[in-house]
C-alpha cells in the first residue's frame, strides 16, 4: 500500500459529530486467525506509516491527532505499542487522560486536551480523551461538579467539543 493510499484510507471527512462511531477504513475479512491477519497487515503497512511520518515531520505544516476512546482493557495501549512502533519517537507524543487531579479541575475541561495538541510535523495520541468527561457525566449525572450550575452540562460540553474540533480542523 502506498503512503498516499494509506493517508486517503485514514482521512476522515468533516463535519464530524461527537460520539459518532467512525467507520473503519478497511474491514477485516472473515479469517480463521484475525490476530495473525492483523499482524500481517500492520507489518505490510509499517514502511508506509514510517514514510508518512517522515514526510509530516519534514514539511512541518500539518500535524496529526489520534484520539483513542475505549473501555479499560479494550486494547488502546496495545494498539499504541504496535502501530506506533513504526514511528520515530521524536515526532510522537502519547498522552493518557486519567481522572483530572486538583490542579486540572481548576481549568476548563478541554484545557488538558489543548496542552497535548501536536506541534506542526508531529503526532499526538490521546489514550482516552475529553469525551470521557461527557460520557462519565451521562452515566453518573450526580457526579456533576458542584461549581457548575449548568443543568444541561452534557449538551453544553458537546457543543464545546464541536467548536474545539472545528477549530482543530481549521489549523
Amino acid at each position: 500500500m502506498s503512503v498516499d493510499s494509506l493517508l486517503a484510507a485514514l482521512r476522515v471527512s468533516p463535519p464530524m459529530k461527537p460520539l459518532q462511531a467512525w467507520p473503519c477504513a478497511w474491514q477485516a475479512p472473515a479469517v480463521k486467525d484475525a490476530s495473525a491477519w492483523a499482524r500481517a497487515q500492520l507489518a505490510a503497512l509499517g514502511p508506509a506509516i514510517m514514510e508518512a511520518q517522515l514526510r509530516l515531520y519534514a514539511h512541518q505544516r500539518q500535524s496529526v491527532l489520534v484520539v483513542l476512546q475505549g473501555m479499560d482493557t479494550s486494547g488502546k495501549d496495545g494498539l499504541i505499542r504496535r502501530v506506533f512502533t513504526h514511528v520515530n519517537p521524536v515526532g510522537l507524543r502519547v498522552q493518557s487522560f486519567r481522572a483530572p487531579n486538583a490542579a486540572e479541575q481548576r481549568h476548563h475541561f478541554l484545557w488538558r486536551a489543548c496542552r497535548g495538541l501536536p506541534e506542526p510535523g508531529c503526532i499526538s495520541v490521546y489514550n482516552r480523551s475529553y469525551y470521557e468527561e461527557v460520557m462519565y457525566l451521562r452515566v453518573h449525572p450526580e457526579q456533576r461538579p458542584q461549581v457548575i450550575e449548568d443543568k444541561d452540562i452534557v449538551g453544553t460540553r458537546l457543543l464545546q467539543i464541536n467548536r474545539f474540533e472545528a477549530d482543530l480542523e481549521r489549523r
